[in-house]
């Protein structure tokens, strides 16, 4: 009976370590569905300025438009380069910068009948927390240390960032 316990265990250990070794190879590889950096503000002005609805328009020009004069500001190009190929780096920057926008952004929305805009932007944000929340745990699975040191790089990067606002 043990035996039958223990090989089920096993087997059940070994392959959640797989299918977490899959997830790890596609995030590693930038392989459907990790292939596009989503808080990439480049992306972003692809998605929504190239769109031909009144809602796309009007999020292009009053919250992308706005977010990306601020982090021109406040970034060089080369910084904003590393920060772009970081999608934790650049996650965050956007964040950082739409809160620094959000009222003038709004103000904006209401001027063109648009104010429902923001929450659509936002809700299709969502996925940038739960990018993040994958990121971290994929980091959790490679080791205590590894992490530690993440930790602190990533920690210094944030304080850097932050010393920009």
């Amino acid at each position: 009976m043990i035996s039958i316990i223990k090989f089920l265990f096993t087997g059940w250990i070994l392959r959640i370590l797989i299918v977490l070794a899959l997830i790890y190879g596609l995030y590693f590889f930038h392989v459907w569905p990790f292939n596009q950096n989503v808080s990439n503000i480049s992306f972003l002005e692809e998605k929504y300025c190239n769109a031909g609805d009144e809602e796309s328009q009007a999020i292009c020009d009053c919250i992308l438009s706005r977010a990306s004069a601020d982090l021109n500001k406040r970034f060089t190009e080369d910084e904003l380069i590393e920060i772009n190929e970081d999608r934790l780096k650049s996650a965050y920057s956007l964040q950082k910068s739409l809160l620094v926008v959000r009222e003038s952004a709004e103000k904006c929305l209401e001027d063109k009948n648009q104010k429902e805009a923001w929450a659509q932007f936002t809700r299709d944000l969502a996925t940038l927390d739960n990018n993040f929340l994958g990121q971290v745990g994929d980091l959790i699975n490679q080791g205590v240390d590894q992490l530690k040191e993440e930790w602190d790089s990533r920690k210094t990067e944030k304080l850097e960032i932050d010393a920009k606002y």
